[in-house]
C-alpha cells in the first residue's frame, strides 16, 4: 500500500521519469543509425530532467568517446 500511495501522490514524477526513459532509448536508436549528434542533444535534455539517471550519463560519455571528445567524456563521467 505504501509504494501505490507514493505513486500515485507523485504522478507527475513518475511521467517526467518514463519521459526520461523514452528520450534514453531513442537515443540509443539514434547511435545504431549513426546519428551521435542527435543523441548528444536528446541525452543532454535527459540529463537536465532527471538527472541522477546513470545510464543516460554513461551513454554521453561513450559518445563522446567514440568521437574522441576525450575532455567532454571525462568531465560527463
Amino acid at each position: 500500500d505504501y509504494y501505490i500511495k507514493t505513486v500515485q501522490a507523485s504522478a507527475n514524477e513518475l511521467e517526467v521519469v518514463n519521459q526520461a526513459v523514452k528520450k534514453y532509448n531513442q537515443c540509443l536508436a539514434y547511435c545504431q543509425q549513426n546519428g551521435e549528434d542527435l543523441a548528444v542533444i536528446q541525452l543532454k535534455q535527459v540529463i537536465t530532467a532527471h538527472p541522477s539517471f546513470l545510464k543516460a550519463y554513461q551513454l554521453l560519455a561513450l559518445i563522446y568517446l567514440h568521437t574522441e571528445q576525450y575532455s567532454k567524456a571525462r568531465q560527463v563521467l
